[in-house]
């Protein structure tokens, strides 16, 4: 049986897919919006956003560009490998790293416009994946301060809870405890439903911003 010549089925292969690689770049930037800006002072996407099972996604350093035309960049890791993010449109940026391109990444805003989020296309095959912003955890002490029993004006009784493990929960009259997340330095939020949102006030209160109202609740 005559042989196959396997380099030149390889490099029509390699050329082939070379050239719908790039007919799909041209397609995608002729599709760029032109003229836009990110949402948010730039300052505002640095931090470090977390998957459970794709690990850690750092934006860590504003790259200066002495070219008026050059994209909006950001120094980055995902994981362990180094990526640049240069603006696309809007809050979409490319993510590139030193093997080529990687994926466009989206940052998401919260309904109080803080960037709580980004999502990034990490598999073909699956739909993006969205990496949440992580906030400093307040130390154990900070914790173990605000928890206590505080009271709404007609006398109910409001109780955050800090869990052996260190979990701060809302407990309101009559319901069952909620786990908390940091959004802030001094503000914490339910992570499941339904959405409350607790800041510690310098005079000892809480603020409770509830579905259905704001209350005040003072320490017991």
């Amino acid at each position: 049986i005559e042989p196959p010549d396997w380099s030149k089925r390889y490099l029509t292969h390699e050329g082939k897919a070379e050239q719908a690689s790039k007919a799909r770049s041209e397609k995608l930037k002729s599709e760029i919006i032109p003229n836009t800006q990110p949402s948010h002072p730039l300052q505002n996407y640095l931090g470090t956003y977390h998957h459970p099972g794709y690990g850690s996604l750092k934006v860590e350093a504003i790259k200066s560009s002495e070219e008026k035309d050059e994209p909006i960049s950001y120094d980055a890791h995902f994981n362990l490998i180094g990526l640049t993010l240069k603006h696309v449109h809007y809050d979409t940026f490319e993510a590139a790293s030193p093997f080529g391109a990687w994926t466009r990444l989206t940052f998401l805003s919260d309904e109080d416009g803080r960037i709580s989020a980004v999502c990034a296309s990490t598999e073909a095959n699956v739909p993006p994946m969205v990496f949440e912003r992580m906030v400093e955890a307040p130390t154990p002490e900070a914790l173990k301060s605000c928890a206590g029993a505080y009271h709404l004006d007609g006398g109910q009784e409001v109780l955050l809870i800090l869990s052996p493990s260190g979990q701060l929960n809302l407990q309101l009259p009559e319901q069952s405890p909620l786990d908390l997340k940091p959004v802030s330095e001094d503000t914490f939020q339910t992570i499941g439903y339904p959405r409350i949102k607790i800041t510690l006030l310098k005079n000892g209160s809480i603020e409770i911003l509830h579905p259905n109202g704001l209350f005040v609740a003072e320490r017991k």
